[in-house]
C-alpha cells in the first residue's frame, strides 16, 4: 500500500446523538465510585486525616486551572456555539476562586505542609489538566462534556460522601467547604449543561468526541483519586 493508497481510504468515523452521549455521560458518574480507593475508605469507615489532605492536594492544580481551560475552551469555540462559549466564559468566571476552598481547608485542619502552590501537580493530576487544556484547543465543546461530568460527580457524590467523610474525620461544614459547598452549588449546574449542549448545532462526530471526553474524565478523575489514597503510607506497628 502506497501513501496515495493510504490517504485515500474511506475512513468510517465513530458517530453518536445527543441521547447517546447523556446515557454514557450517566453511566459515567454511576461507575465513578467503583474501584475508587478514597471512595471505599469512606464507605469502609477507614478515612483518615492523611487521606483527605492527600486528596486535597491532588485535587488542587486540577481545580486550580479548570477556569483556565473553560475560558481557553470558550475562546476558540466557531461563531454557532454561540450558547457554548457563553457558558464556557460564565462557568471559568464562577470557579476562578474554589481553588481557595482548598488552601482554607488544608489550613483549618492542622496541614502543616507546603502550601499546593509551591508544588508541581502530581502526574495524574498533570494527566487531567493536560486532556482539558487538549479539548479547549481542539474539542471545545467537549470540554463543556468534560465539565458536565465533573458537575455531575461533584452535585451527586461531593454532598454524600463529603458529609460521611466530614462525619468520621469529625470536621465541621467549614472544613470540609471545598467537597460540600462545591457539591451543593454544582447540583444545578449539571441540567444547565445538558441544555446547552441539547441545543447546539453538533454534528454526530462532535457528539462521539463528547462521549469519550466523558469516559476520559471519570478515568483520570478516578486516578486522581486513586493516586491520593496510594500516596498515604501506613504504618505498621512494631
Amino acid at each position: 500500500m502506497d501513501y496515495q493508497s493510504v490517504e485515500n481510504v474511506l475512513l468510517k468515523y465513530p458517530e453518536s446523538n445527543f441521547e447517546q452521549f447523556s446515557a454514557k455521560a450517566k453511566l459515567c458518574v454511576e461507575k465513578f465510585p467503583a474501584h475508587n480507593k478514597i471512595i471505599e475508605l469512606i464507605d469502609d469507615e477507614e478515612i483518615e486525616l492523611s487521606h483527605f489532605h492527600s486528596l486535597l492536594k491532588t485535587l488542587f492544580h486540577q481545580v486550580y486551572t479548570s477556569s483556565s481551560s473553560f475560558a481557553l475552551a470558550g475562546s476558540m469555540c466557531d461563531s454557532r456555539h454561540f450558547k457554548i462559549r457563553e457558558y464556557l466564559l460564565h462557568h471559568a468566571e464562577e470557579e476562578q476562586d474554589h481553588w481557595k476552598w482548598i488552601v482554607q481547608n488544608l489550613r483549618d485542619t492542622s496541614y502543616n505542609g507546603a502550601d499546593p502552590r509551591e508544588v508541581f501537580p502530581p502526574f495524574p493530576t498533570q494527566a487531567y489538566i493536560s486532556f482539558a487544556m487538549f479539548l479547549a484547543l481542539k474539542h471545545p465543546v467537549a470540554r463543556l462534556a468534560m465539565g458536565y461530568v465533573l458537575e455531575g460527580l461533584s452535585g451527586q457524590l461531593g454532598v454524600e460522601y463529603g458529609q460521611k467523610a466530614a462525619m468520621q474525620l469529625q470536621l465541621n461544614r467549614e472544613q470540609m467547604s471545598f467537597f460540600l459547598l462545591h457539591g451543593e452549588l454544582d447540583k444545578g449546574h449539571s441540567q444547565d449543561i445538558l441544555d446547552v449542549l441539547a441545543t447546539a448545532p453538533l454534528t454526530p462526530y462532535d457528539w462521539a468526541y463528547c462521549e469519550y471526553a466523558a469516559e476520559c474524565t471519570v478515568h483520570l478523575y478516578k486516578g486522581m483519586y486513586n493516586y491520593a489514597a496510594d500516596k498515604v503510607k501506613k504504618v505498621m506497628p512494631v
